[in-house]
């Protein structure tokens, strides 16, 4: 016969059954989740200041891709990291506390990933949030814009979709409905495919070579500003103000690199922040209020001089090209805008001082062998690629490679450029280049195929490139190849700024 338990035996059995039944549950909700999220940032997951490991790099990964992180993707979640992912939550109309929660994380992939188009609202002009950064960022990989991407619908943004409409039929109302949504997914698709004869080594594409090198000049037209400034008539501004003033504020501050987004008038949180930045910077009271102390330490230079003249930075730029074309010094520059490496994104705001030849920082460019940069570009490292004959400018990471270095762009941005110096299609042509590799200019000569491995698979190049230097060989024959060797002597006789008379 059973024993027949109490009330309290009963009681404890019970208790122990949903015990036991809720851990089942816990365990298959856990499982489920490593199968779904494998790969990829844990939804769950928050990243904050001080974290290191693998996921953080990944995160740097993907703000990098979107332009709003440019220094080296490290996997530690500092200030740089810390301030990136605030400008992202400002730009996707999030709270910007500079913690990537899972809501921050969705806004990224959703900024980064194509969905159903019916999942994505129409957007129009005063529009703000996350899907205004996707839209932001496609058209900059398609060539219709060049700044960061902000989240904000403002007037660059819809003349880009206009555009954008006019070149595919699409009635040009400035407004991202269906249809537009369609076009530019498809757009961004084909974007990436490529198709070359391996055997077409000879490939004569001069004359769109010359066609590119034209539009290059063309789309980086110097934008000079010239104000006449009076530092009494400026008002006080504050949080929650808006105006011309707090633009004349936001313009200055982005030269400085402290505001990252577009000028808009409005007085809000990041620039707050901004203000409070260059306060601190400048030795004032930090309180994020401007008024005359800090309108004169933003207005004026150490001479008293008002500034003169900026350049909006666009794809495809670096700090030497822009230094050849004002005639002005690196050193200089890298002052004026409190930059101490050699990273600019895209749409940077810099101020250009001086405009005379010379203070000019001449710098020689060496023919170094391929034994020695071996040893200076180990595998994984990056460094920026200068094509001598445009000016332009793209960053890669080394692959591997015994006899050469096979590189990769580092993302789709610097594929792009290196597509707009082949003329929009990819050659085996030899082409002179100036790699800078940890501040040493180094002469080297590439080829322009996608072929091979490859470690970046969101970059739209399908394979990797050679990247060739003084005494090199391939790596089918063990020769030393002499088309690479003229451009590798023909980089050498080149100094900085370039000069391309």
């Amino acid at each position: 016969m059973f024993k027949k338990l109490n009330f309290k035996d009963q009681l404890t059995t019970v208790r122990k059954g949903l015990v036991f039944k809720i851990s089942v549950f816990l365990i298959l909700i856990f499982t489920a989740s490593l199968i779904f999220n494998n790969g990829n940032l844990q939804a769950s997951e928050i990243f904050s200041p001080g974290q290191q490991d693998e996921s953080v790099e990944e995160l740097q990964h993907k703000l990098e891709e979107l332009s709003f992180f440019a220094v080296s993707q490290t996997g530690l979640y500092g200030e740089e990291t810390r301030r990136a992912v605030e400008r992202f939550q400002a730009a996707a109309n999030l709270r910007p506390d500079g913690i990537a929660g899972p809501e921050t994380l969705n806004a990224i992939d959703r900024a980064l990933n194509s969905i159903d188009i019916n999942q994505r609202e129409q957007l129009k002009i005063y529009t703000h949030n996350v899907d205004v950064i996707y839209l932001q960022y496609k058209l900059s990989q398609l060539g219709y814009i060049s700044t960061e991407p902000t989240g904000f619908f403002r007037g660059q943004t819809q003349a880009a979709v206009k555009e954008f409409q006019s070149d595919h039929g699409i009635d040009s109302d400035g407004i991202v409905g269906s249809s537009t949504w369609q076009t530019l997914e498809e757009e961004f698709d084909q974007l990436g495919e490529t198709t070359y004869d391996p055997n077409d080594i000879e490939e004569d594409i001069e004359d769109d070579t010359e066609e590119a090198v034209a539009k290059a000049e063309d789309q980086k037209e110097i934008t000079s500003q010239t104000t006449d400034i009076n530092l009494e008539e400026m008002d006080i501004v504050r949080n929650g103000d808006s105006g011309e003033a707090v633009t004349e504020l936001q313009k200055n501050l982005n030269q400085l690199g402290l505001y990252p987004l577009n000028p808009d008038g409005d007085f809000g949180h990041q620039t707050e922040l901004a203000v409070r930045q260059f306060q601190e910077m400048s030795g004032l009271d930090v309180d994020g209020v401007v008024g005359p102390a800090t309108w004169e330490e933003l207005l004026t230079d150490e001479e008293g001089e008002e500034k003169s003249s900026t350049y909006q930075v666009r794809a495809g730029d670096s700090l030497w090209t822009i230094a050849n074309r004002f005639d002005a010094s690196i050193n200089d520059i890298r002052a004026a805008n409190n930059i101490s490496g050699d990273t600019i994104r895209a749409g940077q705001s810099l101020r250009i001082p001086g405009n005379g030849g010379s203070n000019i920082n001449q710098q020689s460019v060496e023919a170094l062998s391929w034994s020695q940069v071996n040893r200076l570009f180990p595998r994984n490292s990056t460094a920026t690629v200068t094509d001598v004959q445009t000016g332009l400018s793209f960053r890669i990471r080394r692959l591997y490679g015994t006899n050469h270095a096979d590189v990769e762009p580092l993302t789709s941005q610097d594929t792009n450029v290196m597509r707009r110096i082949y003329g929009g299609s990819w050659s085996w042509d030899r082409r002179a280049v100036i790699v800078n590799i940890n501040g040493r200019l180094i002469a080297g000569s590439i080829n322009g195929v996608p072929h091979g491995g490859q470690s970046i698979s969101n970059n739209n190049f399908n394979g990797h490139f050679c990247l060739h230097f003084k005494d090199s060989r391939t790596h089918g024959n063990n020769r030393v190849d002499s088309k690479h060797q003229n451009m590798i002597g023909r980089s050498a006789s080149q100094s900085w700024p370039l000069n391309r008379n």
